[in-house]
């Protein structure tokens, strides 16, 4: 995808999903779009947010925690990154690390890797890769804490 494509979709979402609407309305609406062309990355846009909502909300115990702790929004994660390509390897990694599916997350985990590889995003002594491990194992950190596992 080039950078201006990127940036047409990026401002369809922006446009069509501003940062006011409820997440479940998001969801709902991306699902009528889902014969739209670029449904894949504006449903990888979608997730982004939700993910991190969802690790904001645990890290600072605010609303969105709340949200999360009744399932809603972790329901919307999980549903919207099954309507994601396979080849969404970060999400799915993400999914099966939450599913506690931890061989799959792994093998995400190194589809990531290797694509990053591939594109030349990464290297051994990158600090992406350091950073990556981080966040995974401080999501876990903080579900434990949060699930009280």
């Amino acid at each position: 995808m080039t950078d201006e494509e990127e940036k047409v979709i990026c401002d369809f979402y922006a446009k069509e999903f501003p940062d006011t609407m409820p997440f479940d309305d998001i969801s709902v609406k991306l699902d009528t779009l889902d014969s739209h062309p670029h449904i894949q990355p504006l449903r990888c846009i979608f997730c982004d947010n939700l993910v991190f909502a969802l690790t904001e909300g645990f890290v600072k115990y605010d609303d969105a925690s709340l949200v999360a702790y009744d399932g809603s929004l972790l329901k919307l994660v999980y549903e919207n990154i099954e309507k994601l390509d396979k080849d969404n390897y970060f999400f799915w990694a993400f999914y099966y690390y939450l599913k506690k599916q931890y061989k799959k997350c792994k093998d995400n985990i190194h589809k990531v890797c290797s694509d990053r590889l591939k594109q030349g995003v990464l290297n051994m002594k990158s600090l992406f890769w350091n950073i990556f491990v981080i966040i995974i194992r401080s999501i876990r950190q903080i579900l434990i804490q949060f699930r009280g596992i």
